[in-house]
Order: C-alpha cells, then sequence, then structure tokens
C-alpha cells in the first residue's frame, strides 16, 4: 500500500481505489487472482476497523460493492502409495542421510501423520507426548488458534508418527531440529525428488503434509468431525476443504457398496429368469 498509495487516506478508499488497487497488484506486481484477494482482504480488514473507530462513515464503506474474488485451486496432497514410498526411503536411508535432511523429512513425514502446522512442528517438544496407561498422546496447544488438540499417536495411521520419533531417540527437548519454513519447503521438494519418480514433488510444502492427513484419513472413513477435531479447528466448513474426492477414495467408496446380500438378491433372480426363460423347461411345460 505504500507503494500504490503512500499520501492515501481512508476517504481516499473507494471502489475506483479498490479496482485501482487490484489492478496495480496484477499489472505492475505480477500478482494472481488469489494474491490480489489476499491483499485486498487485509484492506478490507483495516477499513472495517476504521469504522469502528470513527475515522470512516459506514455508509462509505467501498465493499458494499466491491467483491472479493477467490480463485478454487487444486491443493497437492501425497496419495498413500506415495506416502508408502516417503516413508520407506526415510527409514531405509535414514543413516545415510545428511542431518539437515534427516530433520526435515522426519518433520514432514510426522506432520503427514498429525497434521500439523509448521508453526507448531518447529516447537513441538517430547514433553508434550504424553503417556495414558499403554498409549501416546500428542497434546499441542496450536500457535495459530491456541486451540489444544490431542493426537493418539500409537493409533493414527497405525502408529506411523511414533516410528518416526524413535528414530531420532529423543528423550527431551524438541522433537525436530529445523531451519525456517522458507528453507523447509525448498528443502523438501529437493528430498522428495530422490525418492522415487513417482512423487509429485514440484507443489509440495510442509502445509501438503496437513492437507495429506486430513484427506487420507477422510478417504479412509474416518468421520468429518473427528478430523476436524485433530485439526483443531473451529468450524467443520474449514475442514470440508480437506474433503477433495480423488479417483481412488470414489473406488474405494462404489467397492463398498458391494454387499453379499445385494450379489445374493441379483443371483438368484438370475436363476429364476434363467429357468423362466430356458427353452427346455418351456417344452417340458
Amino acid at each position: 500500500m505504500v507503494e500504490f498509495a503512500s499520501l492515501a487516506d481512508f476517504n481516499d478508499v473507494n471502489f475506483d481505489f479498490l479496482k485501482k488497487f487490484e489492478q496495480w497488484l496484477s499489472e505492475d506486481r505480477g500478482c494472481n487472482q488469489n494474491t490480489i484477494a489476499k491483499h485486498v482482504k487485509v484492506l478490507r480488514k483495516a477499513v472495517n476497523q476504521a469504522i469502528r473507530l470513527g475515522y470512516m462513515d459506514v455508509r462509505n464503506n467501498p465493499f458494499f460493492e466491491y467483491s472479493v474474488r477467490v480463485k478454487r485451486t487444486e491443493k497437492e496432497t501425497l496419495s498413500m502409495n506415495e506416502l508408502a514410498l516417503i516413508d520407506s526411503y526415510f527409514h531405509q536411508r535414514f543413516e545415510d542421510m545428511g542431518e539437515r535432511d534427516r530433520e526435515i523429512l522426519g518433520a514432514f513425514l510426522f506432520g503427514c501423520y498429525t497434521g500439523l502446522r509448521f508453526s507448531d512442528l518447529v516447537k513441538v517438544t517430547r514433553k508434550q507426548i504424553v503417556k495414558r496407561r499403554t498409549k501416546h498422546w500428542l497434546e499441542v496447544a496450536t500457535q495459530k488458534t491456541g486451540k489444544v488438540v490431542k493426537i493418539p499417536l500409537d493409533d493414527i495411521f497405525s502408529g506411523k508418527a511414533m516410528e518416526v520419533l524413535r528414530r531420532f531417540n529423543r528423550k527431551t527437548g524438541r522433537l525436530f531440529m529445523l531451519p525456517i519454513n522458507a528453507i523447509c519447503n525448498r528443502r523438501i521438494k529437493c528430498i522428495l525428488k530422490k525418492v522415487h519418480k513417482r512423487i509429485r514433488y514440484q507443489h509440495v510444502s510442509f502445509h501438503t503434509a496437513r492437507r495429506t492427513m486430513a484427506t487420507l484419513l477422510l478417504s479412509l472413513q474416518v468421520p468429518i468431525t473427528s478430523v476436524q477435531t485433530l485439526l483443531g479447528h473451529s468450524s467443520v466448513k474449514t475442514t470440508e476443504v480437506y474433503a477433495k474426492v480423488k479417483e481412488q477414495t470414489v473406488y474405494n467408496d462404489i467397492r463398498r457398496c458391494k454387499t453379499k446380500s445385494m450379489d445374493s438378491l441379483f443371483d438368484r433372480t438370475e436363476k429364476r429368469m434363467r429357468k423362466r426363460f430356458d427353452p427346455a423347461d418351456k417344452a417340458d411345460g
């Protein structure tokens, strides 16, 4: 905004101002539609606050006429087969990997199995793993919302998250020693490129891990309300964004519809119809 209109005040923010700002973001800054929408939403938040503080008249709110357009995009997630390949690579090549790559890939897999955001992965400690009877639970107050999520580490994805932790064998302190998010996102692409040619690494980031966890659980018929709780979402509508239907999911759902009672009914009907229209039976009649 400083670059676009450094001397503007709230009285200048009208419909034409918003359209010119949108055009400037697109043509001068090369932003795509969703990035433009992100910046305009920040401006809308400032306008709403200005109205509450009395700097603007609510009747002059330009967002009554202007709508923020968001283009729906396909978010990258990993399939179960891709996740299995990455998990196998991690365990088989653990000793051969560099220390930084080992930490990054371990944290990425842990994110796939728990759904933690990077902001939580970078800070989560061994102390937050609580043992109840014979089961390990991860209890994290998420940095973004402050909402406490409780994840059954021994049961979710058959305890794969605990298998990752056992590789590092840390009894105290942070679970993973990670550099900043940008470095981790660049490095995870390089690591996954080595795993297998079937891995679509180009658009993978650490948030892909969170989306993967949610999408796979939903494809395994885990109720969306349970996935919502594990992700720490306040509304199930937020979780519905992850409910992307894949071909494999459709195939699995259709297969579940094939029941023994249905097969039996069709078999009995076929026998009756065959007997009814069998020429030999007609001749005997």
